[in-house]
């Protein structure tokens, strides 16, 4: 059900369409979870996270390893991560030099049926688009599907794309 996940020169002519972008979340990346969340609590008015430690994140490389917290803000989520071991160079090249610290990494789009997920799997085939990260799990709700789609030679950032099936 997930898009390829492979490491590819990102293509730089041609229009990427992708399926109208319903914000999902916006994420951070830091080198202290607890650190990174006391952070975003005292930006955003001291939210309740959703912690999961450990957590695997299938790369073309192999398994990554990262904590992670989520926290919903009236409707719109935030998110922060801290690698923690395997293939999670993908997180750990945006750390912050400061251990408290968080960085931008990602902002992640909601997509609400197959065929947009089909969209956005064929705009990265077409247009040979990098996805260091993608993947599925199964969940309460059904199937997570995700993708990571290197976007920052066009935005300066990632896109993630999430579909639940």
């Amino acid at each position: 059900m997930h898009c390829q996940t492979e490491e590819v020169e990102p293509m730089v002519n041609g229009d990427i369409v992708f399926p109208k972008f319903t914000l999902y979340h916006v994420a951070f990346v830091t080198r202290s979870l607890e650190e990174g969340m006391d952070s975003l609590r005292r930006t955003y008015g001291n939210p309740e996270f959703f912690v999961q430690r450990q957590a695997p994140i299938q790369t073309p490389n192999g398994m990554a390893y990262v904590d992670f917290a989520l926290a919903d803000l009236n409707g719109f989520k935030v998110e922060v991560i801290e690698p923690t071991g395997g293939h999670d160079g993908i997180y750990r090249e945006a750390l912050p030099q400061e251990i408290g610290a968080t960085r931008f990494h990602h902002v992640a789009s909601a997509i609400q049926s197959q065929q947009d997920w089909d969209q956005v799997c064929e705009t990265i085939a077409n247009h040979q688009l990098a996805t260091p990260i993608g993947g599925s799990a199964e969940t309460e709700q059904g199937t997570f599907n995700y993708v990571y789609v290197d976007m920052r030679r066009q935005l300066g950032h990632y896109l993630e794309f999430v579909y639940i099936s």
